[in-house]
């Protein structure tokens, strides 16, 4: 067998279940999927999502030769992963295939061994999107600091989510493709300083981040801006002209404001933007 797909809830409780089917290639799923020992299915192409417990079986190692995985993953129950060496056994680098990976706590370990257990999750080189959710280490790993600390180098979508840390990372690995970064419920007080080094950002978006009430330079080459749901500082900001928030966004050909939409620096109310939409 090669392909297993299901679209309800599936339980195997045995590793005997699993052990022979060596040629299955992809597992395709719509709800929960509990699985154990599935270390020796090295054909492996798509998994799509794994639940990482503490329980045999159930372990981050059982990914570690699982190298032919592509497309997407999504690894959840991080706070189970109780350091860097755990983390490393995943062998996240050696998965060339993948070209999405979701990296989510679910719960909640201690700031440090989050921040050790994230070091050791690094992703391959050639992924294109990157998602980070319920974070809340001490810092951001080394490889999202620069080009010679391994690491995607030609990533092009970065999202973080519900990130609990008061300075958010720095992204200096990421300069050159990253087209897309969208900051969701993340409680950082600033957004990295390098930003206006990206020099391919198309897209940024920040929303519900309470605490950010300034922006760096940004590059020139953002086209769509977003803020929504943020506090009255910036948002009250970015539409008056003249304040340095303003003169952060105002070359953007769009920026969106809550309801409102920046146009090259000119504000319109949200009716006039919404009869623009309309009319497009």
């Amino acid at each position: 067998m090669q392909v297993l797909h299901f679209g309800g809830n599936l339980l195997l409780t045995s590793s005997e279940d699993w052990c022979d089917l060596i040629n299955l290639r992809h597992v395709i799923y719509s709800k929960d999927l509990k699985i154990g020992s599935i270390d020796r299915l090295t054909s492996l192409q798509t998994l799509g999502r794994f639940m990482v417990r503490k329980e045999q079986g159930y372990q981050l190692k059982q990914l570690g030769n699982l190298n032919k995985l592509g497309g997407e993953l999504c690894i959840c129950g991080i706070e189970n992963i109780e350091s860097k060496a755990e983390a490393l056994e995943a062998n996240l680098a050696d998965k060339g295939g993948l070209r999405k990976l979701v990296l989510q706590w679910d719960g909640v370990a201690s700031a440090e061994v989050e921040t050790e257990v994230l070091e050791g999750l690094c992703p391959p080189k050639y992924l294109d999107e990157l998602t980070i959710e319920g974070y809340i280490g001490l810092r951001y790993p080394s490889w999202m600091d620069g080009e010679d600390n391994g690491g995607p180098k030609y990533l092009k979508n970065l999202k973080f989510s519900g990130c609990s840390q008061e300075l958010g990372p720095e992204l200096r690995g990421f300069v050159s493709h990253l087209r897309v970064l969208s900051i969701q419920f993340c409680s950082w007080v600033s957004l990295p300083d390098c930003m206006e080094h990206l020099r391919s950002l198309h897209e940024l978006s920040i929303r519900c981040c309470s605490n950010i009430r300034s922006l760096p330079t940004l590059p020139q080459s953002l086209q769509d801006f977003r803020v929504h749901a943020c506090n009255d500082v910036l948002m009250g900001s970015c539409k008056i002209i003249g304040d340095p928030n303003w003169d952060k966004v105002q070359h953007t050909p769009r920026a969106r404001i809550g309801g409102y939409v920046l146009t090259m620096g000119v504000v319109r109310e949200p009716e006039e933007a919404q009869a623009e939409v309309v009319s497009d």
